[in-house]
């Protein structure tokens, strides 16, 4: 009894794992060791455990021995017939990389020197792991090898993000050439690729070339953007999906609310849905990088994503839109939540800024179906109704202007939104195209705005707020003066100007905010309100329907705007808002890599 107790039961590979950490283990290590080693279960939570508790110093001292596991990986990815050993020591080497990062996560170079080698060996050797890491995805039948190489290759990617090393990967044709083979081919567990795709081409480009996304704009291969856009699309519905089970839609009403009247409706999240949005975009939004990166710099598959579409389900386009309906209803909630919503809007700008997709975005013959968060009040009206999807696009920028509102005053947010919907009233305009649109809903937020900033201009002057009030004011003129050019019915033009007259009270005191080369708008609304003031005063009650009908009768009298006026459309370059880009970028980027580190 006390010999059998005596037994040493620790599993094999326990027992390597401790070797290996012990600084007084000197036993030789070769090839015929890791072999030998690779072959065995790895036991990743006990590795895990191990390599928590070794002080550095000692993970310094056995440094030589990482590094020899290294190389010995590198060259065993070589080899087809070794897929057991690929499949384990790719798990190890992964579980290595998760642990000692976390040792110093501010620091990833004491882990990558102390796996990968000293300065004079590293991009030699890191060049041959890499290549036979990708060559091994391409060319392995083995389903599992592939797999989890597309898992290491995101996680390497995850992991090395913040560091010089990544150019290493994004500067890799052997990585842009694998993963646009997988994607292309659909082979098994393509996703992880399109993930992959996202993070590279959005890394660094406004510091450096990034060559891995000049290879993404060289594509043409429609294949391939039909196998991102599917796999994205299942990804994007999945997430809003997930929204909705966090707290369902609240029942659509015929317009939206005020602004001011239901911010503590009990149909609102309460505290608990409050904390679980506060988490959301979760790591599936790596799939809204890809698609953004791709329209940035790959005009062909912006129009496939325009354009294209699926018979079976919501079309990626659909999907699209609908999870930036429910990012831009909580993108107060995180900062997450902010960075996706401002690379929305950069999105939407791109997508209006392509002339030759309006006719797309806004005729009536190709309207969509996207499911528009109504889960926190106000909410457009007739979400369910199909629209175009410039006319979908306009709703996601109220729905963000009216929950920005009150809250917090972000800036950049309201730049962003008043400058859409001041492009696409321009592009309208200008190409003489008359859209079917709730009007008067828009109508309404821009009022509310204006009367939000009527507020803030008294009691907060800043160069933000006297900016954003210029910006409103020029939204304002331009679409007084064109505003036949843009609606349908003559009722939708009637309400605009009567809630011009009913803003007007704030127009005197904006003379002595603005500067007087930005007074042109202003001083437009004011000789149109004059106009109309001098043709309602005798009104015998002045009820709004006597107004509304003295104003149908001046339509055709209005003054127009002179030529050049106001202020026209502000310049529009993604390089502006490179650090919301980045920090967008890298928070997706450590979010898949704590992930990875958690499922493994």
């Amino acid at each position: 009894m006390h010999r059998a107790a005596a037994v040493d039961t620790t599993p094999k590979i326990v027992f390597y794992y401790k070797c290996l950490l012990n600084k007084n283990w000197n036993e030789p290590i070769n090839n015929i060791f890791w072999g030998e080693f690779f072959l065995l279960q790895p036991r990743l939570e006990v590795l895990s455990q191990l390599l928590r508790e070794c002080p550095k110093q000692e993970l310094t001292v056995n440094g030589p021995k990482f590094h020899s596991m290294y190389l010995y990986i590198s060259e065993i990815l070589k080899s087809k017939a070794e897929s057991l050993r690929i499949r384990n020591s790719l798990a190890t080497l992964q579980t290595f990389l998760a642990e000692l990062s976390v040792r110093k996560p501010t620091d990833v170079n004491f882990t990558i020197f102390l796996l990968l080698g000293n300065i004079d060996s590293i991009d030699i050797q890191f060049s041959a792991f890499i290549k036979n890491l990708c060559q091994l995805v391409k060319d392995s039948e083995d389903v599992q090898s592939v797999e989890i190489s597309l898992r290491f290759v995101l996680h390497f990617v995850s992991f090395l993000y913040n560091s010089s090393f990544i150019s290493h990967i994004y500067g890799n044709y052997d990585v842009f050439s694998t993963l646009y083979t997988v994607i292309l081919k659909r082979k098994f567990g393509f996703e992880t690729a399109v993930y992959a795709i996202g993070l590279l081409s959005a890394c660094d480009k406004f510091e450096t070339v990034n060559t891995f996304r000049l290879g993404l704009s060289k594509i043409v291969d429609e294949e391939f953007f039909s196998s991102v856009l599917s796999s994205s699309a299942q990804q994007l519905i999945s997430l809003r999906d997930f929204y909705v089970s966090i707290k369902p839609d609240n029942p659509l009403t015929g317009s939206f609310f005020n602004l001011f009247s239901l911010r503590s409706s009990s149909n609102n999240p309460d505290s608990d849905q409050e904390s679980q949005f506060s988490r959301l975009p979760d790591e599936r939004a790596t799939m809204f990088f890809t698609i953004y990166e791709l329209c940035c710099c790959n005009k062909l598959f912006l129009k496939k994503l325009v354009e294209g579409g699926e018979k079976n389900g919501e079309a990626p386009l659909e999907a699209l839109l609908s999870l930036l309906s429910y990012i831009n209803t909580h993108q107060r909630q995180s900062e997450r939540s902010h960075h996706f919503s401002i690379l929305s809007l950069i999105l939407f700008h791109i997508i209006i800024d392509d002339r030759s997709l309006l006719y797309r975005l806004t005729d009536k013959k190709f309207k969509i179906s996207v499911r528009v968060c109504s889960q926190r009040y106000p909410y457009p009206p007739n979400a369910t109704k199909p629209a175009t999807p410039l006319g979908y696009m306009l709703d996601i920028c109220c729905i963000g202007i009216q929950h920005n509102m009150k809250l917090n005053l972000s800036a950049t947010m309201y730049f962003l939104y008043f400058s859409f919907v001041y492009r696409a009233m321009t592009s309208l305009v200008q190409d003489g195209i008359r859209m079917e649109y709730h009007w008067l809903e828009l109508w309404r937020v821009l009022f509310s705005f204006l009367d939000f900033v009527s507020v803030l201009i008294n009691t907060s002057p800043t160069e933000d707020v006297t900016r954003l009030l210029e910006l409103i004011l020029d939204v304002l003129a331009y679409i007084i003066s064109n505003g036949d050019a843009l609606v349908i019915r003559s009722d939708e033009l009637v309400d605009l100007f009567y809630k011009l007259l009913h803003s007007s009270k704030n127009f005197s005191s904006f003379s002595s905010k603005i500067p007087d080369e930005r007074l042109g708008a202003l001083n437009y609304l004011l000789e149109v309100t004059e106009y109309l003031t001098s043709k309602t005063v005798d009104l015998p009650r002045s009820t709004a329907d006597e107004v509304e009908s003295v104003i149908k009768l001046e339509l055709e009298s209005i003054p127009v705007a002179k030529q050049n006026a106001f202020g026209g459309v502000p310049p529009f370059k993604e390089s502006q808002y490179r650090l919301f880009h980045k920090r967008a970028s890298r928070g997706m980027a450590d979010l898949l890599r704590r992930k990875s580190e958690a499922a493994n």
